[in-house]
């Protein structure tokens, strides 16, 4: 029988899931502050006025992304007693992204001091998170006295993420850019879900999705010309990706057949969260 579940390490045989790190709260702070640090670098007092921001550009952006998924799990049908309680939990899912981005602006107005434009950029993506444990609570709530070898476990990676934005802003300083973004939002989403309730030749749930997902994006920033053709910006996204529900199937073959073959479980996962990136761009 094929294992669905290999820890790397040991699992605590202990009533509650494994606790995750609180890491990405002190990662997304270091990222906020570093990007200020850089901008402060690369957009200095003295910088060479520019006030063409009409024609193409092309660059390329690092940052980093994060948001809380909350992970809800249930049997279906609705209707089946088990003795095993499934649990909610919340992946909080985070990584860095780096990637490209082209795009077309055009100034216009009376003191041409508002800009109109559109921007695509891909990113590559390293957020992800996982949770996994044992043993798993009794249908009132109450843990085994001992590891009676039943497991949970649910991940979430995003390996992709790129959005075709309008953006619109206006000029406080002739290459000081401040502007709104908003539009559509492309990602590709690997979620897996597993339930082994109990030991032995116990049942055990399992599926697995990857699949490009559509949404949306919302955002602001700032961008400085520090040259003729060059520019630096600070940009933060909000995007929705949905959300995705996972059926997982009984995947072994219990002796004596399965008591209950149309048993399923169901998986649902929030795909909604945050970009802060800091980029740079050639004008032409």
């Amino acid at each position: 029988m094929k294992n669905y579940f290999q820890p790397s390490s040991p699992l605590p045989h202990h009533p509650a899931l494994c606790n995750h790190s609180a890491f990405p709260l002190a990662r997304r702070a270091l990222l906020t502050g570093a990007a200020l640090a850089l901008f402060s670098v690369i957009t200095p007092a003295n910088a060479a006025d520019s006030d063409d921001w009409t024609g193409f550009h092309i660059g390329g952006n690092i940052g980093y992304g994060w948001f809380d998924s909350d992970v809800k799990t249930a049997f279906l049908p609705g209707t089946f007693a088990s003795s095993y309680s499934l649990p909610n939990k919340s992946l909080d899912v985070d990584g860095p992204l780096a990637g490209v981005q082209l795009g077309y602006d055009w100034q216009f107005g009376q003191n041409r001091d508002y800009v109109l434009g559109v921007e695509v950029d891909f990113n590559w993506s390293d957020m992800h998170d996982s949770r996994s444990g044992g043993p798993l609570a009794f249908g009132d709530g109450t843990f085994p006295a001992a590891d009676d070898g039943s497991r949970y476990s649910v991940s979430t990676d995003i390996d992709w993420l790129s959005t075709a934005r309008l953006r619109a802003g206006f000029l406080p300083k002739p290459n000081w850019l401040i502007y709104a973004t908003g539009g559509l939002a492309v990602g590709e989403v690997k979620n897996k879900a597993m339930a082994r309730l109990g030991g032995g030749n116990a049942a055990i749930y399992a599926n697995s999705s990857s699949e490009t997902r559509t949404g949306w994006t919302l955002g602001a920033g700032t961008e400085w010309k520090f040259a003729s053709q060059w520019s630096a910006k600070l940009e933060y996204l909000y995007f929705d990706l949905g959300d995705d529900k996972l059926t997982a199937n009984r995947v072994n073959s219990p002796a004596g057949g399965d008591p209950d073959p149309d048993r399923r479980v169901r998986t649902r996962y929030d795909l909604d969260g945050h970009i802060l990136r800091v980029g740079v761009n050639y004008h032409f």
